[in-house]
């Protein structure tokens, strides 16, 4: 697929873009749904890549909305956690000629490490922050993993600090790691 060779190639963001559109209508007429959702998420993530937010919503709803139907399990996730951390929401548009997805159940506000980070009261935006520092990635590195400036994810990182009550990056790594969080 050109697509996964511009991706693997990072050849450039415009080309990238352009093969998975190329791929999304290949698939978009052959009955396959799988391979159609996985093409929207690459291409939602393509434009992401390049700065392009607001093309990046509808593609990225399309494949979250189709993955759900199939019952596509790691598609779905993908496409809701790279709607997530870009700050796009998936309720709004179903997919083409789909019906519209009902709701699923999470089981993130039921698990343990969920309820013991509910005790510091961390927002869900310093929950992500939280995991990606738990990995230990730097400031810049949250910041490009979840589509924010340096800066701000900076400042997630100081009230992460701040609500857990430590001094430092490795201390906050180290409640998450003995919460099972990031594990």
């Amino acid at each position: 697929m050109a697509g996964e060779h511009e991706r693997a190639g990072g050849t450039g963001e415009a080309s990238e873009v352009a093969a998975w559109r190329a791929a999304v209508a290949a698939w978009g007429g052959t009955g396959e749904p799988y391979l159609l959702a996985y093409a929207l998420l690459r291409l939602a993530e393509a434009h992401l890549a390049g700065g392009g937010r607001p093309a990046a919503a509808d593609p990225v709803r399309q494949a979250h909305a189709i993955a759900e139907q199939i019952g596509a399990a790691p598609i779905a996730a993908e496409a809701a956690a790279l709607a997530r951390r870009a700050r796009l929401g998936l309720d709004r548009v179903p997919a083409p000629g789909q019906a519209p997805p009902q709701p699923a159940a999470t089981a993130s506000a039921t698990t343990p490490s969920a309820d013991e980070l509910a005790r510091f009261g961390l927002t869900e935006r310093e929950r992500e922050v939280l995991l990606l520092l738990a990995a230990g990635r730097s400031n810049p590195e949250i910041a490009r993993a979840l589509f924010i400036s340096a800066k701000t994810a900076s400042v997630h990182v100081s009230n992460i600090l701040a609500k857990l009550g430590v001094s430092g990056r490795v201390e906050a790594a180290a409640v998450a790691h003995r919460l099972g969080i990031g594990q």
